[in-house]
């Protein structure tokens, strides 16, 4: 995909938090923070139930960009900077998520390589904004694919019409 600063990406996938991911998450990450897995805990500190824990928020928001911006092309992630959680995510809220494309520029030391600045946008229930980041990633520039994979093709051949 050819990057242009300013482009906007709407991304195909919504994903409806479950219990169950969610508990996956917080047992895989080892975090027992009560707001996130006992709903008395979190009740008592004004919610109606637990709390999403942040870092799968932030995952699901950069995990599902992939499919649309870096499954082709990623060569590393750079930075993750500027979280920012605007408001809850509970157990049941459905997610959209959207990307900026905020900056891109030729790498100075590999002319076939792009640095991009994506910043990512998480929302529930369609237009709430929960969630923003910048990441920042090395590509592979568009034009070096092209190099690269006309240089591995094998020489054309012709064949015989029959």
């Amino acid at each position: 995909m050819k990057f242009v600063t300013g482009m906007e990406i709407r991304h195909r996938f919504t994903k409806t938090v479950n219990e169950g991911d969610h508990s996956l998450f917080c047992s895989l990450t080892w975090n027992p923070q009560p707001l996130h897995i006992n709903v008395e805990k979190a009740r008592e500190s004004g919610f109606s139930g637990v709390l999403v824990n942040g870092m799968y928020t932030l995952s699901l928001t950069l995990g599902v960009s992939v499919y649309d911006l870096t499954m082709e092309g990623l060569i590393g992630n750079l930075s993750i900077d500027d979280v920012h959680y605007h408001a809850p995510v509970e157990i049941g809220d459905t997610l959209s998520f959207m990307t900026r494309i905020l900056h891109v520029r030729s790498s100075r030391s590999r002319p076939d390589r792009e640095i991009v600045t994506f910043q990512h946008f998480c929302f529930r229930k369609r237009d709430e904004l929960v969630l923003d980041c910048h990441r920042t990633t090395l590509m592979q520039s568009e034009s070096g694919q092209l190099e690269e994979e006309a240089g591995s093709k094998p020489e054309a051949v012709t064949l015989p019409v029959l």
